[in-house]
């Protein structure tokens, strides 16, 4: 990430100010969460980063490329508990046979075969398993007071 970034950030901030005051309401706090999420990822990248933001950079990506907010996954949190084991499950499995990928899901795997996307790396396979057991917590947070 090079310092471009923010000082672009401010300028289309202050532009977006000047030119639709109206039209563009919370532009800049979504350019700043954007630039939030790089960084993060860049760091990641460069660092590791430990488990937990390895986790919530996961758990980002499946909410901003995939669409799985705590709303979307409403109703969906044992489904999400369950895949969050399969790739637990996926992980020591990879450690075990050291390198090998199980490539259909377990029995638990609540969904379709082709959603099952084991990689053979015990930690990313680790992070979606995170990511997933958050994504069910997020879902019954979400659902409490639902019938």
């Amino acid at each position: 990430m090079t310092d471009l970034t923010p000082a672009a950030v401010r300028l289309i901030e202050d532009l977006s100010s000047r030119l639709f005051p109206h039209d563009l309401e919370g532009l800049p706090g979504r350019l700043r969460a954007i630039q939030d999420d790089a960084v993060t990822g860049d760091r990641l990248a460069r660092r590791g980063g430990d488990g937990a933001e390895r986790i919530a950079v996961e758990r980002q990506r499946q909410i901003n490329e995939e669409g799985y907010t705590a709303e979307h996954d409403r109703g969906y949190a044992d489904e999400l508990f369950a895949a969050a084991a399969c790739y637990a499950i996926s992980a020591r499995y990879t450690i075990m046979t050291t390198g090998g990928i199980l490539d259909e899901p377990p029995e638990l795997w609540p969904w379709d075969r082709r959603y099952w996307k084991p990689t053979g790396d015990p930690v990313r396979d680790g992070e979606k398993a995170g990511a997933l057991a958050a994504a069910g917590i997020d879902a019954r947070i979400a659902g409490r007071g639902q019938p």
